[in-house]
């Protein structure tokens, strides 16, 4: 058996739905996924924003991030889940490779030294 790989999938709900229909999308969708043995590494609410260009004639969304680890049969089936949600009105499921995942690392380590080298400069009043 393979490794699973690392997917991102963000997705849009219909923001003219109420906020508890709005929260119970999500935990529909995030129970689909663990359901796949999928592992979700996170899950970024973004929320409310004006489309670029009207979908199913509506003009703003909520959007919804969500980085998770699963079997590559598992995507279709996730994916099939968010086809068929009425209040779902477009979702984009990337592939996030290694060289991408090794950039992360890379620019995580950077931040953590800058603010380690940050946190480690003396401040001295200035005296005149």
């Amino acid at each position: 058996m393979t490794s699973p790989n690392r997917y991102e999938t963000t997705y849009i709900i219909n923001a003219a739905i109420e906020e508890n229909m709005i929260e119970d999308t999500i935990a529909k969708i995030t129970e689909v996924v663990k359901e796949q043995n999928a592992e979700i590494l996170k899950l970024d609410k973004v929320g409310r924003k004006r489309l670029a260009y009207p979908i199913q004639k509506k003009h703003s969304g909520f959007y919804v991030t969500m980085e998770y680890t699963a079997a590559t049969t598992s995507v279709a089936i996730i994916e099939r889940a968010l086809q068929l949600d009425d209040y779902v009105l477009r979702f984009l499921t990337v592939l996030i490779d290694k060289k991408i995942l090794g950039q992360r690392e890379k620019d995580a380590k950077k931040v953590a030294y800058e603010k380690e080298a940050a946190e480690a400069v003396p401040t001295t009043p200035i005296q005149n």
